[in-house]
């Protein structure tokens, strides 16, 4: 008996022994332009790479961020790049251009992990991991770059919150299937006609300073756009239509309109009206290759996509 005591302690010493331990230390600290970042959740080593909260990093890097929580997909927007992130795929989309990615994002504790230097690099950001220190170094393009030897690859990935509310619309059927190639709006009309077949809309188009405005769900609907690629951001009040490799985002009160990145002004800034988000047309539509018309005589609006 007291040799099979002994012997279940020798293998437990053993165990003991190999089992690997985790440091409470092993993640990198990140620094961004000489300041820490902090995290709501811990950045993760996956097979060598650093994940870090999706919103975290593209908050500290300035860059618009939207979730499709249908699709689990993450578009990002800063000056003249757009990254798309879908969680599990190895394969991210920088400015319409495929990548491949050592890790894919990833979920958790509810947050997206995405791959750091694939973030920070697609930023035009300096990246570097310094092993002794353990100590992750970005640099915006607008600091100098350190003369440094290229180190091992450590990834990091921002975080998205919550899946955002979309902007109220309508329980009304899409479009008929197929490719739509021409819609006919009317000012006051909540009657459209799309390929020449009679729709209803909730809410009717309108003319604000000059400029016709329509619900941006069903202007996306005119452009082939589906209805889980028009995505609202409750918290920064933005409205970002997907469709192929174009990114078009848009903030309710700004003139400004991002096309992959760069920017457009608008001569009229989206709005909500009774509690709809309504975008100008005319740019929007000309962003995904569409040719506007409007008939002063009958009130009517044609979308050629």
């Amino acid at each position: 008996m007291k040799r099979k005591y002994f012997v279940l302690l020798a293998l437990a010493g053993i165990l003991l022994v190999f089992t690997p331990q985790v440091r409470a230390d092993s993640i990198p600290t990140v620094f961004l332009n000489g300041r820490a970042l902090f995290f709501d959740v811990q950045p993760v080593l996956i097979n060598g790479r650093l994940l870090v909260p999706l919103r975290g990093i593209f908050d500290a890097l300035g860059a618009s961020v939207a979730w499709n929580p249908d699709t689990e997909t993450v578009f990002a927007i800063q000056n003249n790049t757009s990254i798309v992130l879908s969680i599990g795929s190895q394969t991210a989309y920088k400015n319409g251009g495929p990548v491949n990615l050592d890790v894919p994002a990833t979920v958790v504790q509810n947050r997206t992990m995405v791959p750091l230097r694939f973030v920070a690099e697609a930023m035009s950001c300096y990246v570097h991991y310094d092993p002794p220190t353990n100590v992750v170094t970005i640099l915006t393009s607008s600091q100098s770059t350190p003369n440094v030897e290229q180190t091992p690859n450590v990834e990091q990935t921002p975080v998205v919150e919550q899946t955002p509310v979309v902007e109220q619309t309508p329980d009304v059927e899409p479009p008929p299937n197929g490719n739509i190639s021409n819609v006919t709006f009317t000012i006051g009309s909540c009657n459209y006609e799309v390929n020449g077949v009679e729709n209803l809309m909730d809410f009717a188009p309108y003319i604000h300073n000059d400029r016709p405005f329509i619900v941006a769900r069903y202007l996306g609907r005119a452009l082939n756009i589906d209805d889980s690629n028009v995505i609202w951001d409750e918290d920064n009040q933005t409205i970002t239509l997907l469709k192929g490799d174009r990114v078009v985002q848009l903030k309710i009160g700004s003139n400004t309109m991002l096309v992959n990145g760069a920017a457009i002004t608008l001569d009229a800034a989206p709005e909500i009206t009774e509690y709809r988000v309504c975008l100008p047309l005319a740019l929007v539509c000309q962003a995904f290759g569409a040719t506007v018309s409007f008939d002063a005589a009958t009130q009517t609006i044609t979308i050629n996509s």
